[in-house]
């Protein structure tokens, strides 16, 4: 393999250039961190034996699972995120699923765990299954319905309706304007008619 082309390449999460972008003669582009392209002392025209060029690879490897095991350090992180940040950072799609598939097999990444404190964080904020269940989609996350189960969404919305009846009293049509925020909560029409019925026959 033959190196045709160099250039800088910016990842948008950052402001100064700090990738090398590596054109070969076969088609092949990658991106190298600057402390990898320096490590190799590369140059345009060089030729790259195969084991060569996968040194180069597998340091690329190691260089983003360092960067993931600290990005994990941080929080939870689901596969979906773990991927879309690699992409982000522009590293070769086979480095990311080995990363991946490491990642799960010793449980540094658990999608159902993830799922679980999404859930519950959204719950604890006072949402309802509907909105928890987009949230959830939008992260690609999976769940079953046991997971939204053991919550008491009757609790939850009641809660919220009494928190925030005063907010909506006195005004037009306050009664519609409370149904509709409670609504865009997620909650579920019969949970939400149940609760307004209760109140008004107290």
């Amino acid at each position: 393999m033959k190196i045709i082309k160099i250039e800088d390449e910016k990842i948008k999460s950052f402001s100064k250039v700090n990738r090398k972008k590596i054109y070969f003669d076969n088609g092949t582009v990658i991106y190298l961190p600057w402390k990898i392209f320096h490590y190799f002392r590369l140059k345009k025209n060089m030729e790259l034996e195969d084991e060569k060029f996968n040194q180069i690879l597998d340091s690329i490897y190691k260089f983003e699972w360092s960067f993931t095991m600290k990005w994990l350090a941080r929080r939870e992180r689901s596969s979906g995120e773990v991927k879309d940040k690699l992409k982000e950072r522009l590293v070769p799609i086979e480095i990311i699923d080995r990363i991946i598939n490491k990642s799960l097999e010793y449980n540094f990444i658990n999608d159902k765990r993830v799922s679980e404190l999404f859930i519950k964080n959204y719950y604890e904020k006072g949402y309802g299954p509907s909105y928890i269940k987009l949230k959830l989609r939008e992260k690609d996350l999976k769940w079953s319905a046991s997971d939204l189960n053991i919550y008491d969404f009757y609790k939850n919305c009641k809660k919220i309706y009494e928190k925030n009846r005063k907010r909506y009293q006195g005004k037009k049509n306050a009664k519609v304007m409370l149904l509709n925020y409670l609504t865009r909560r997620g909650f579920p029409y019969e949970i939400i008619k149940e609760i307004v019925k209760g109140e008004e026959n107290e």
